[in-house]
C-alpha cells in the first residue's frame, strides 16, 4: 500500500511538471497569412478621350461688288421757283442748265440738243434746246432754228414780238421771242429765249398746239429757267 501511494506520487509530479513546462515553454510564432497571388487580370489602361473634332469651317463668301453710286442729283440754280416738280437738264459746254416737268419723256430731235414732251405723241407740248453759232440777231436765229424743224413739215413761223428780259434766275440776261406757225390744220404758239454764251447762241423754245393760256404759261415758265453758269 505504501508502495501504492509513493508511485501515486511520482506521477503527480511528473503531470505538474509537465503543466509547468508546457506554461513556461514559448507561445509558437503566428502563422503569417499567405500573400494574396498577383492578379493576372491586366490592367485597364485609361485613354484620355480626345474632343471631337470640329465640323470644317465653311468658306467666306466672296464679298460682292459695291455698286457704282448714283451720281448727285443737279442742284437747282439758286432763286429759280418753278409751279411743276422738275427735273434739270444739264449741259457741259456751254455750260447752262435749264428745268422741265419731270413726268416729260424724251425725244430725240435732229436740230437740238436735247429735247422733252408732255408725252409721246405728236400733238405734245414740247421743249427744245439748240446750241448754235453764236449770233447778233437773236430773233433771227431762233426763227431759223423753229423753221428747221421737220416736224412743222415745211411750214414757216413768223415773229410775234420780241425783247430783252431777265430770266427767272434773277440775273442771266435774254432776248424773249414769240413767233407763231400754221402747221396743216394746227396753230402753234412758240415761246422762245435766247442767249450768247462761250463762243455760242443757246435757245431755248417751248411750244404748244393748244390755244390755251395754261399750255402757253408753262411753255414760257420752262424756257425762263434756261440758267448760265
Amino acid at each position: 500500500m505504501f508502495r501504492s501511494k509513493t508511485v501515486l506520487v511520482v506521477l503527480a509530479m511528473m503531470l505538474a511538471l509537465a503543466v509547468l513546462a508546457s506554461a513556461c515553454a514559448p507561445a509558437a510564432p503566428a502563422q503569417k497569412p499567405a500573400d494574396k497571388p498577383a492578379s493576372t487580370t491586366p490592367a485597364t489602361s485609361t485613354t484620355p478621350t480626345e474632343p471631337p473634332t470640329p465640323p470644317p469651317t465653311p468658306p467666306t463668301p466672296p464679298t460682292p461688288p459695291t455698286p457704282p453710286s448714283t451720281p448727285p442729283a443737279p442742284a437747282a440754280p439758286a432763286g429759280i421757283k418753278t409751279s411743276f416738280e422738275a427735273a434739270i437738264y444739264t449741259n457741259d459746254s456751254p455750260a447752262f442748265t435749264l428745268m422741265y416737268p419731270n413726268n416729260w419723256v424724251k425725244k430725240d430731235k435732229s436740230n437740238a440738243v436735247f429735247c422733252v414732251a408732255s408725252d409721246e405723241s405728236m400733238m405734245a407740248d414740247t421743249a427744245v434746246i439748240g446750241v448754235t453759232t453764236e449770233s447778233n440777231d437773236i430773233p433771227a436765229a431762233i426763227k431759223a432754228m423753229i423753221d428747221s424743224d421737220e416736224a412743222l413739215y415745211g411750214a414757216k413761223s413768223k415773229i410775234v414780238s420780241q425783247k430783252d428780259i431777265t430770266l427767272a434766275d434773277g440775273k442771266t440776261k435774254a432776248t424773249e421771242v414769240i413767233l407763231s406757225a400754221n402747221v396743216m390744220i394746227y396753230d402753234v404758239y412758240f415761246y422762245a429765249v435766247g442767249l450768247n454764251t462761250g463762243g455760242k447762241l443757246v435757245s431755248v423754245v417751248a411750244y404748244t398746239l393748244s390755244g390755251d393760256e395754261a399750255n402757253k404759261n408753262l411753255a414760257k415758265e420752262i424756257a425762263q429757267t434756261l440758267s448760265v453758269k
